[in-house]
């Protein structure tokens, strides 16, 4: 049922005590590795236990132990001291085994862009994770996902991502945006000739550059008497009323 005891005067209870020396070598590689060793005093024996996924389960002596593991996570090693009557204290150590996070995989909204545009580049979620962009031009971010304007030729280059995570960083992940096409250019010009008469008719042309393909809707009804190319075209109408010239590039 329990004791009580009182003592005069000064003194000291000798008996075991249990200290870790803790030391991490090389975080985030594949050498990582951690050495433990007893600073333990007034012992008669010694009992480690190194945890779980470790290279080495348990050991009686001081050391010191070079332990590795087989997964990363939290860890705790428990060091025991017995004294002459078999009493014992406990010392542990905690610590976590942390792992180099793998290149992050990118995806982009698009193959190719044109000016004025938006790149959208994105990176998976990982809870507590650190992001780290670079790309042209000084270009940098710390967000999951980024949105650069296509306001020049310039924004096409690499774009590297690194992910930060548990104090570990990954190699870089690199998306290359290709050059920037080309906006086209159309110059549409209509000029009356002939008005408020039988002959009436339009001069009808739309130079212009950087396009692939162009189409030209001159209008309901339209009556193309002369032209090739992007014009100029002569063009009558079968009546009167507004129309509407649409080119498109």
């Amino acid at each position: 049922n329990g004791f009580t005891i009182e003592f005069g005067g000064s003194g000291e209870f000798s008996g075991p005590q249990a200290r870790i020396d803790f030391l991490a070598n090389n975080p985030c590689t594949p050498e990582q590795n951690f050495i433990f060793t007893s600073l333990s005093s007034n012992y008669k024996r010694l009992k480690w236990t190194f945890g779980e996924g470790a290279s080495l389960d348990s050991a009686n002596s001081e050391g010191p132990f070079t332990i590795t593991y087989t997964s990363p996570g939290i860890k705790t090693v428990v060091l025991q001291a017995f004294g002459e009557k078999e009493c014992s204290v406990v010392a542990s150590q905690t610590f976590t085994v942390f792992s180099k996070p793998d290149p992050p995989v990118l995806s982009v909204n698009k193959n190719s862009f044109c000016l004025n545009e938006t790149i959208i580049l994105n990176a998976p979620y990982f809870k507590d994770a650190t992001y780290n962009w670079n790309g042209p031009n000084g270009f940098s971010s710390n967000l999951q996902t980024v949105n650069i304007p296509v306001t020049g030729y310039n924004v096409a280059g690499i774009y590297s991502l690194t992910l930060t995570m548990n104090g570990c960083t990954s190699d870089p992940s690199n998306f290359t945006i290709p050059p920037i096409n080309p906006t086209p250019v159309i110059n549409l010009e209509i000029i009356e000739n002939n008005p408020c008469s039988n002959q009436l008719n339009y001069s009808i042309s739309y130079p212009g550059n950087n396009y692939v393909n162009l189409t030209a809707d001159l209008g309901a009804g339209a009556i193309i008497t002369s032209g090739t190319g992007n014009g100029p075209y002569t063009v009558s109408y079968r009546s009167p009323g507004l129309r509407t010239v649409l080119i498109s590039a």
